[in-house]
């Protein structure tokens, strides 16, 4: 799987063909039954109480590690990373289709196990805790 899923001006929603990204086999997007997964923002006018997407709002979807730093507790000290899903959506909004909940948790843990195996590049997911604190591990870079 290539990240980001979704990205730039003229991309809010995966994906793009009408198949489950997952199973490839069930149809998705209307008038199909799916699962999605939303995310996003509106530009809100408070005294209106209404609010819209925006041309001028770029959204993002993120999952993301953060290890242990200074007096903090937990592995993998002073690392980080993270999977960008979505990067610099127009109008602040994007949408993920599947087909069912089976094909979300498959999706789900894809995720997880991508960012275990960022992770497993920081620093090794089994390194004895006596390694932690004496042994220099490469960092992550993070956009964020």
């Amino acid at each position: 799987m290539r990240y980001p899923l979704i990205q730039g001006k003229d991309d809010n929603g995966w994906p793009k063909n009408f198949r489950c990204p997952v199973c490839k086999v069930r149809k998705v997007w209307e008038p199909h039954t799916f699962v999605s997964i939303d995310a996003g923002a509106m530009l809100m006018n408070r005294r209106q109480r209404f609010g819209s997407p925006s041309k001028d709002m770029d959204g993002y979807f993120n999952i993301g590690w953060h290890g242990a730093h200074d007096d903090g507790e937990g592995d993998f000290r002073d690392t980080g990373g993270h999977l960008l899903i979505g990067e610099s959506v127009r109008g602040g909004q994007l949408c993920i289709t599947v087909c069912s909940t089976g094909c979300l948790r498959k999706l789900f843990n894809k995720w997880v196990d991508d960012l275990e195996k960022q992770m497993k590049k920081a620093v090794p997911l089994t390194a004895p805790k006596a390694l932690n604190k004496s042994v220099q591990r490469p960092r992550i870079k993070s956009r964020h």
